[in-house]
Formats: C-alpha cells, sequence, structure tokens
C-alpha cells in the first residue's frame, strides 16, 4: 500500500552562488511533531541571514551540527568562514545543550560576554 505524504506547495528559490551554504542537521528522535515543528521553526527564525544560504534537515538520529558545504564563489574569505563556521557550531553546541527557548538565550548571552572578554 503505498503513502503519499503531502508537504504543501514549496517556493522556489534560486541559489545564490555568491553565498556560502550551509546545512544545518537537527535531531528529533524522540520528540513529538508539534515539539520539532517547533524546533524547526525557532532554528528556522534564528539563523535566516541575507547572505548565507541555509538548509535546515530534520534527522531521527545523529547529532545536532551545522556544516558548510558550499563556501561561495569569494575564496579570499576563507579564514573569515572558518571562523564563522567555529561560532556557528558553538551556538548549534549551546542550542542542543539547552532545555528551552529561554534556557538558550541565557546561555547566548553568557557565551557573548566570555567572548567579550577575552
Amino acid at each position: 500500500m503505498a503513502t503519499s505524504m503531502n508537504y504543501g506547495a514549496r517556493e522556489s528559490k534560486e541559489v545564490d552562488l555568491d553565498a556560502p551554504i550551509f546545512v544545518y542537521y537537527v535531531n528529533v528522535g524522540g520528540m513529538s511533531h508539534q515539539h520539532a515543528d517547533q524546533v524547526l521553526a525557532q532554528i528556522k527564525e534564528y539563523w535566516s541571514f541575507p547572505n548565507i544560504t541555509t538548509w535546515i534537515v530534520p534527522r531521527q538520529q545523529g547529532e545536532t551540527k551545522i556544516e558548510c558545504v558550499y563556501d561561495g564563489r569569494i575564496r579570499e574569505r576563507s579564514e573569515e568562514l572558518k571562523e564563522l563556521i567555529d561560532e556557528l557550531n558553538e551556538k548549534v553546541d549551546i542550542m542542543s545543550k539547552s532545555g528551552s527557548y529561554e534556557d538558550f538565550k541565557v546561555e547566548i548571552r553568557d557565551w557573548r560576554l566570555k567572548n567579550l572578554f577575552k
């Protein structure tokens, strides 16, 4: 018996090859459908940048992480991009350890203060 899944209409977008492309793998294993949708919506809202293409990929197992799959056409920014990737991975680590959005905001504030005083 075949089952069809309807994911609704999808907006067609052109990929900006000048911008880096990040894939955000999110472990939603063990979450209810509603909770997973809320987490993915928060991630989409928080990680949307006009100069970066972000793809959010929910998965049932594996770690939550961000990977740069394409660093854009401008190669001379590689060190800047490496620093951005490291920063994004730190934030993902904080987010995955936070029990709620409020906890996440407190952890990010503490992280920012720690980086200010380095």
